[in-house]
């Protein structure tokens, strides 16, 4: 076979190579006139880098758990409690409970049963809360271990029917 290309008589068989063609770097030229692309092995090594970076970020998402693991719900009624227990909060920091739908209730902090008048309620989702402040039974939290506890009820069977859960939170 005559090679016009780089003007030299190459005798090839199917699936061989034979050099280049004069300014193809890293190229191979085929029997057939084709010029294959030599791999780069610096080129590969970089995609499957990357490509094993993406799968250990897909997967570090996959894996990844959203909310507050240290909550422990242990009534059915609580959908939340603010602060989680353990929590280290700061002296003005809000605290309460969102109830399950039908039901109210009040807070107790370190012994103190919190007036009405001192809530922050939202009747429309259940929730009572309470920020510290002037005026207020509890101004601010000292510094320390403070315990809380919810009493609440569904609101059909009256208070009589209430339960109560207590946790604690330290403030800094």
């Amino acid at each position: 076979m005559l090679d016009a290309a780089i003007g030299a008589t190459v005798v090839a068989g199917p699936g061989t190579f034979v050099a280049p063609p004069e300014g193809v770097a890293g190229a191979e030229k085929r029997h057939d006139g084709a010029v294959a692309p030599r791999i780069d092995r610096r080129r590969l090594t970089l995609a499957a880098l990357v490509a094993l970076a993406f799968t250990i970020i897909g997967y570090g998402l996959s894996r990844a758990q959203t909310g507050d693991d240290n909550a422990q719900l242990t009534d059915p009624a609580l959908e939340q409690q603010v602060p989680a227990p353990g929590s280290l909060v700061l002296r003005q920091s809000q605290v309460g409970v969102d109830l399950a739908p039908e039901y109210t209730g009040y807070l107790v902090i370190d012994g103190i049963r919190i007036p009405e008048d001192q809530y922050y309620r939202e009747p429309a989702l259940n929730q009572v809360f309470f920020t510290p402040g002037e005026g207020s039974d509890i101004e601010e939290f000292e510094p320390g271990a403070h315990t809380i506890t919810a009493v609440f009820w569904k609101i059909p069977e009256g208070e009589a029917a209430a339960r109560r859960v207590t946790w604690r939170f330290n403030v800094s």
